[in-house]
């Protein structure tokens, strides 16, 4: 059965990266799931279509 859960919001995950001298470390984090990436085209949209309209 599908977790709905996870579907929808959607569980955070991490990228890692470390530079080969090993000075530079980032660590970036961000949730992957339906609503989010929902959120973030909308965001996108609206703001393509205040562009637009102006």
């Amino acid at each position: 059965m599908m977790d709905w859960k996870n579907t929808l919001i959607g569980e955070e995950k991490t990228l890692k990266h470390t530079s080969e001298d090993g000075s530079t470390k980032v660590e970036y984090s961000y949730r992957a799931g339906l609503l989010p990436n929902l959120a973030v085209v909308g965001g996108l949209g609206l703001l393509v279509w205040w562009f637009v309209k102006k």
